[in-house]
């Protein structure tokens, strides 16, 4: 999570970087849900839900980036680093604890994450994969 501030700090930008850095980032939560999931069964039927619209506005994103600029995009915008965040404690405290409360305010602002980033894609002129946020540029 803290490789793309880094690169930032050290001026080692590079698209590449940028891009694998989402690809990392997908691997990471892909590999964390399935081991949560594996060890919580019961949190697929409750939760569900709301997995399905973070999935339903990421894969629109994605749609739309492909539609209107010829590839994905994977925005790192502040909403999608402090659901990455989120989702790190939350994946961490499941080895000791799973909190309903902590995983639904997770889920909150994973779908505002990515609802803003659907909106940015959408609205945009230019690609912009460090974009902070739909109402401050």
């Amino acid at each position: 999570m803290l490789d793309g501030a880094a690169a930032r700090a050290f001026s080692a930008e590079s698209r590449a970087g940028a891009v694998l850095d989402s690809a990392g980032d997908i691997v990471f939560f892909g590999a964390g849900a399935l081991s949560l999931l594996m060890r919580h069964p019961y949190l697929i039927s409750e939760y569900a839900p709301a997995a399905g619209v973070i999935a339903v506005l990421k894969l629109a994103g994605a749609a739309s980036g492909i539609f209107r600029y010829g590839r994905p995009l994977m925005l790192h915008t502040a909403a999608n680093k402090a659901a990455g965040a989120m989702l790190f404690v939350f994946l961490g405290l499941s080895f000791v604890l799973v909190s309903p409360l902590f995983l639904r305010l997770t889920l909150a602002v994973c779908i505002l994450a990515a609802a803003e980033e659907l909106l940015i894609i959408i609205l945009i002129r230019e690609p912009d994969l460090n974009i902070r946020s739909l109402f401050c540029r």
